[in-house]
């Protein structure tokens, strides 16, 4: 399916029954007012190069979702840029394990920019992703999954987890999010590493789960490892007890504390606050004074999408 152009339609593109390695190019999507494309039993299938409006032509009427997978697992989903749906851009339900989403632009969402949920596995990289509704990227019991390299800056929140065990969460901007940038609501054995969160209106990374077992003994929790936390109106970082590993992060200049852990959490050391509001910079981990230089000067410029070009307009 290539070339074509959707308009005012219910959903747009539908891949269903079974459907395998097909494949949705260049297409333009625009007024639909359900889904733009929609797998349901779908595998091994490449969605690439669209353009998705959710913007319909009587104002009565929204849109539903962009992309929305259901019990489709294996599917890439890599390059579209998607503006405006009545949900999330990129929705994946469960079973849709081991999707790829790549090097999509997606901003002005209602729901998430990316919801996952029930899914293991799943690899988000590259995306930028603003002005969401909800959480710019957002995983629900979808474990083992991967989330590296995106730019989900000038959302509600960043990143948030919750009951997803062993996710890969790396290189991420999550700054200027309304509330909290990285959120850990649930989940043990995720890796939170050299991401930033800084200028947020609550805490940059924030780790609410505690690692204990039954009897109250610490047990293996999460990895917080060479973070940037700055200019946050919370915490710099902030992490719950039991056995996580709190490591070379860095917290300047937030208006609580710059890292504070519960009992039982593990310092691995290399941590560095400074002129952060507490007098006290760190609880249960031990900080220098670092070199974290002046606070970053806050972006106030709302991001600009432009579509420098578009697919041929077919029939639709």
């Amino acid at each position: 399916v290539r070339n074509n152009t959707f308009i005012g339609n219910g959903d747009g593109v539908a891949l269903v029954g079974g459907t395998e390695a097909a494949l949705v190019a260049a297409n333009t999507f625009g007024g639909n007012v359900g889904r733009a494309i929609y797998l349901l039993d779908a595998s091994r299938n490449r969605i690439e190069s669209n353009i998705v409006s959710g913007l319909t032509s009587d104002p009565t009427l929204g849109s539903d979702g962009g992309i929305a997978l259901d019990a489709s697992p294996d599917n890439v989903i890599v390059g579209n840029t998607l503006s405006d749906p009545g949900d999330a851009g990129v929705i994946l339900a469960a079973g849709s394990h081991r999707t790829q989403i790549e090097g999509n632009t997606i901003f002005r969402t209602s729901d998430s920019s990316i919801g996952v949920d029930g899914s293991e596995g799943v690899t988000v990289v590259g995306n930028t992703v603003h002005q969401a509704g909800g959480a710019a990227i957002s995983f629900g019991d979808s474990p083992d999954g991967t989330i590296t390299g995106n730019d989900a800056r000038f959302n509600p929140t960043g990143v948030e987890l919750s009951g997803s065990d062993g996710v890969l969460v790396a290189d991420n901007d999550a700054s200027f999010s309304q509330a909290d940038g990285i959120v850990v609501e649930g989940g043990l054995g995720i890796t939170l590493r050299d991401n930033t969160a800084s200028s947020t209106g609550g805490t940059g990374l924030a780790v609410e789960v505690d690692a204990f077992d039954t009897t109250g003994n610490p047990i293996p929790g999460n990895l917080i490892e060479g973070n940037v936390a700055n200019s946050n109106l919370a915490n710099g970082i902030a992490v719950g007890g039991g056995g996580h590993r709190i490591g070379g992060n860095q917290a300047f200049g937030n208006a609580a504390f710059g890292i504070t852990a519960g009992d039982g959490a593990i310092d691995d050391g290399g941590n560095s606050a400074a002129g952060n509001g507490e007098p006290v910079q760190c609880v249960n981990v031990v900080c220098g004074a670092g070199t974290g230089g002046p606070p970053p000067a806050p972006d106030l410029t709302a991001p600009d999408t432009q579509l420098l070009t578009t697919p041929t307009a077919g029939a639709s």
